[in-house]
C-alpha cells in the first residue's frame, strides 16, 4: 500500500461508516496504488532520457552547435518534461528541476561552436545531481 493510501486509510473507521461509503473508500485506495504505479512507469521513460543525456554527454562526441541542437532536442528536453513525473515521490528533485527549466531553456543553447563543451559539462553536471536525487531512494 503506497504512503497516500496508507494515510488515507487511517482516515477512516471501517466500522462506523456504511457498506456503500466503505465500498467507495476502497475503489479509491486501489484507485491512488494505480495512479502512483502509472506515474512510476511514466517516469521510466524520463529516466532514460537522463541515462542517455549523461552517456553521450560525458562521451565527448557533443562538439558543434548542430550536435548539441540535437543532443538537445532528442535527450535533454525529455528529463524536464518526465521528471516532473516523479517530483511526488523524489521532492528533492524540484529545485533541479527549476535549474534546468532555466539551463535547458531553448534561448540558452550554445550559439558558437567553442560555448558547447562548456553547455554539454553544464548539463551533464545537472543531470548527474537529479540521477543522485533518484539514486538514494
Amino acid at each position: 500500500m503506497s504512503d497516500d493510501a496508507r494515510a488515507f486509510s487511517f482516515q477512516i473507521a471501517p466500522g462506523t461508516i456504511s457498506d456503500k461509503v466503505l465500498a467507495d473508500y476502497n475503489e479509491q485506495k486501489v484507485a491512488m496504488e494505480k495512479a502512483k504505479t502509472a506515474r512510476l512507469n511514466g517516469a521510466k521513460t524520463a529516466i532514460q532520457y537522463l541515462a542517455s543525456t549523461l552517456s553521450i554527454g560525458k562521451s565527448g562526441k557533443v562538439q558543434t552547435v548542430a550536435e548539441y541542437e540535437s543532443y538537445w532536442s532528442e535527450n535533454v528536453r525529455g528529463i524536464g518534461t518526465g521528471m516532473a513525473l516523479l517530483l511526488q515521490d523524489y521532492p528533492d528533485l524540484a529545485p533541479l528541476l527549476r535549474q534546468a527549466a532555466k539551463q535547458w531553456n531553448e534561448s540558452n543553447k550554445p550559439k558558437k561552436d567553442q560555448d558547447v563543451p562548456a553547455a554539454v559539462n553544464a548539463t551533464v553536471q545537472l543531470a548527474q545531481s537529479m540521477a543522485d536525487v533518484i539514486k538514494k531512494k
